[in-house]
């Protein structure tokens, strides 16, 4: 049995030469990913986390940024880039914060689960994600699946509509609750090039989550019979050039010496 996930299937897609090199690596649990580093995305996790406290706790959404976000003051290795310093994202940080917590409570979703591990399993695969929000809009009476999503520039409505990632936590949601959809979906972009929060509503019917399951049977199929093509695409976006493999990707082995390369390295040591 395959376990996926929605990035699993979107690093294949993308190349899936790179998804087969990356399997080792993503198999390395103490391995830690550099943008960790990365005090966007420290900045990120801060916010989100401030606002899963507010909505599933109803703690102040500002002292929980603050906690987290104090512990990288000082003594902590963060990049930032040009124009970013700890004091000018914690300012966004709480700029951001008080709009969500004006403006999220229009929304009338009452939260049934955050950030809870989901899972939908078949006989060849395991497909797993983790929803921001899980809530129900009585007005509607609809469920909704919802995401937060930190972004420098604001995110593109093309993506909500597409976006295989919120398709994945509708047919999860539509599973785990045993509803029949279609089932609403709310995106809030906290967004640092306008300094505010940019909401996104859309919904997913039984169609979408028909096809996308058709998507992930064709990965499946492609992995088990070793459908791994290295994809450059075209000159001017070619995923080569942010790709970490650049070096392992071009590395011409003669097959009859990988062949014995592989035998002996699975030979038991004496």
């Amino acid at each position: 049995m395959i376990k996926t996930s929605a990035n699993d299937i979107l690093l294949y897609e993308s190349c899936p030469h790179r998804w087969e090199l990356s399997k080792g690596e993503r198999e390395k649990s103490e391995k830690k990913s550099t943008k960790q580093i990365h005090a966007f995305y420290r900045f990120s996790s801060a916010l989100h986390f401030a606002v899963k406290k507010h909505i599933a706790e109803l703690e102040s959404p500002f002292e929980v940024f603050e906690e987290y976000w104090n512990r990288y003051k000082e003594g902590y290795p963060l990049i930032y880039k040009e124009g970013e310093t700890w004091y000018s994202l914690k300012d966004l940080g709480l700029k951001f914060l008080e709009q969500f917590r004006t403006e999220f409570p229009n929304k009338k979703i009452d939260a049934i689960l955050t950030e809870n591990k989901l899972a939908l399993i078949t006989e060849t695969w395991k497909y797993t994600s983790q929803p921001d929000l899980i809530g129900f809009q009585d007005s509607r009476d609809r469920y909704v699946s919802g995401e937060y999503k930190t972004t420098e520039k604001p995110i593109d409505p093309i993506w909500v509509r597409g976006s295989d990632q919120l398709t994945g936590a509708v047919m999860l949601i539509s599973n785990e609750f045993n509803v029949t959809p279609p089932i609403d979906i709310l995106v809030c972009n906290f967004c640092k090039e306008t300094g505010r929060i940019h909401w996104f509503e859309d919904m997913r019917n039984q169609v979408d989550i028909d096809d996308y399951v058709l998507k992930i049977n064709h990965f499946v199929k492609a992995v088990n019979k070793g459908y791994h093509p290295r994809r450059s695409l075209h000159a001017f976006d070619s995923p080569c050039y942010w790709c970490e493999f650049q070096e392992e990707c071009y590395i011409r082995i003669p097959k009859a010496e990988m062949e014995s390369l592989k035998n002996f390295a699975f030979q038991e040591k004496g």
